[in-house]
């Protein structure tokens, strides 16, 4: 299992969060919260090149 595989497997765990929670939640809260993440992972994308 490589590194891939488990970013992965954090992403689908990660997705069926946020599905649970924007079940709870406004939508643009759960917009807000997409639009973080996906800026976080541009960040370690930097970070890992």
């Amino acid at each position: 299992m490589d590194g891939s595989d488990g970013l992965r497997i954090f992403a689908s765990r990660v997705h069926l969060i946020r599905v649970m929670n924007a079940q709870r939640m406004p939508r643009s809260l759960c917009n807000h919260a997409l639009l973080h993440t996906s800026e976080r992972r541009q960040q370690e994308n930097l970070v890992r090149f």
